[in-house]
């Protein structure tokens, strides 16, 4: 059970966000570029929302699992109705 939880959360904190807005934004990537920004674009999201949450005094380590769990759902939403419809941006 921990090392399940150690590796969701490791892709919550690292990959998943960052990956999901790189397939939103960018379609002419290859897939080394689209990794290594979703890496880096991960991380400061991380950052981003763990800010928010210290300064609203509800920085813990479940809160900030339910936020980044939420902000990769709606990514995913968006990445999906992109595909779906075809938008080019």
């Amino acid at each position: 059970m921990v090392i399940l939880q150690v590796i969701v959360g490791i892709s919550l904190l690292f990959f998943i966000p960052g990956y999901l807005l790189v397939l939103i934004s960018f379609k002419k990537l290859n897939l080394l570029e689209k990794i290594i920004l979703g890496i880096g674009l991960s991380i400061s999201i991380s950052i981003f929302l763990g800010l928010l949450l210290a300064l609203v005094k509800g920085f813990t380590k479940i809160n900030l699992f339910i936020v980044l769990i939420s902000i990769s759902v709606i990514f995913l939403v968006l990445y999906l109705y992109k595909k779906k419809v075809k938008v080019s941006y």
